[in-house]
């Protein structure tokens, strides 16, 4: 493994300061999954081509889930941090990080890992960087801020209830926001007859990345009731989001699943991996306290108050779309029987529902502590 960063500190007015860090890491040899003894494919004008029941490295054994060194990692990232020392009653620190992790599936145990869709998959042991794509925990963007500030006190000499009351308090906020983890729309079928990774060379078991529409490709597959199951659109990176409330299914369709389409039997879809974000995170948490000295109980005498507000703003967290990372989050089946790109119509229930979600709703604490 390989590391290399550099960071630029500097100090500004107000008790400020500020860093910014390039980080990145080179990863080597790490372990993976892949199939040891892959089924042979040809190569029809640059692109793999599997054939039914197509011989073995070695014909006399089947499919070799193999554990092997053969990982790769590439990540890069810019972390900015924003710091306040204590003044005046208010401290915070602020961290934004931009980061890239990509992989060739590390760490991947093939089909049904029980990650995203598409995440883990190793489609083609036969060129494992054909897999280079976005880590299964890639969060492209991070942002935190932590702060408390001491509400100021009324001038009194007073020790009166009145003095005593308006007195101590202070809050405090956990702010997070970040983006989602990439997956990939996957087929529920070996639609590419590659047999990967299926151990015993049960086909049916193993799952396929789709393929992405293009103009060209609708343009080449002109739809007749007897040719499309459904209306495909060309894939567009900026408006595949469609997040669309699904109450049929208790959940929300993530994203358009007329982008996409089966491919062609006996090729690898061509969807890159990780090319879809699912939904990001976000929560704020916030505390107001307050502290009132009790002297009668001795000099470290006094009583607490806290009213915590966990994901004060109650904004719903969706999980991943489908959420196991295995064939029933489909988007199609992709039978082998079903000939032509748009031929067959996603499934109802496919990868691109959600219907989980992740985190809490507000919750609220109260508490109140005497200690001496």
């Amino acid at each position: 493994m390989l590391e290399d960063n550099l960071t630029i500190e500097r100090r500004l007015p107000a008790g400020l300061g500020l860093s910014v860090s390039y980080v990145g890491v080179r990863g080597y040899d790490i372990f993976t999954v892949k199939d040891g003894n892959p089924e042979i494919p040809t190569i029809v004008n640059g692109t793999y081509f599997w054939a039914a029941n197509a011989p073995r490295v070695n014909p006399h054994f089947g499919s070799i889930e193999l554990v092997t060194t053969a990982g790769d990692s590439w990540y890069t990232a810019l972390q900015v941090v924003v710091a306040k020392q204590m003044s005046h009653g208010l401290q915070f620190q602020e961290t934004y990080t931009w980061s890239k992790s990509l992989d060739t599936t590390e760490s991947a145990t093939g089909a049904g890992d029980g990650s995203a869709p598409g995440c883990a998959i190793t489609t083609n042991p036969v060129n494992t960087l054909s897999d280079k794509g976005p880590s299964c925990f890639d969060v492209p963007q991070v942002f935190h801020l932590n702060l408390l500030y001491n509400l100021p006190n009324i001038r009194s000499n007073s020790n009166s209830f009145a003095a005593q009351l308006v007195h101590g308090w202070w809050i405090a906020n956990v702010v997070t926001a970040q983006t989602g983890t990439p997956f990939t729309p996957i087929i529920g079928y070996n639609r590419s007859q590659s047999d990967n990774l299926v151990v015993g060379g049960h086909g049916n078991e193993h799952f396929d990345l789709v393929s992405v529409n293009t103009r060209a490709l609708i343009a080449a597959n002109p739809c007749t009731p007897s040719t499309c199951a459904y209306t495909p659109v060309p894939f567009n990176q900026n408006s595949y989001l469609t997040n669309v409330p699904d109450p049929s299914h208790n959940g929300i369709d993530w994203f358009n699943p007329a982008m996409f389409n089966i491919g062609t039997v006996g090729t690898l879809g061509n969807a890159a991996r990780g090319i879809l974000l699912g939904p990001g995170f976000h929560d704020w948490d916030f505390t107001l306290a307050k502290e009132t000295p009790l002297r009668f109980l001795g000099e470290t005498g006094r009583l607490t108050f806290r009213a915590e507000f966990f994901n004060i703003l109650n904004i719903t967290n969706y999980g991943e779309p489908g959420g196991g990372g295995n064939k029933s989050d489909k988007t199609f089946n992709g039978s082998t029987n079903d000939v032509g790109p748009f031929s067959e119509a996603p499934v109802s229930t496919g990868g691109y529902l959600i219907n989980s979600t992740i985190g809490i709703p507000r919750h609220i604490q109260l508490s109140l502590k005497l200690l001496w």
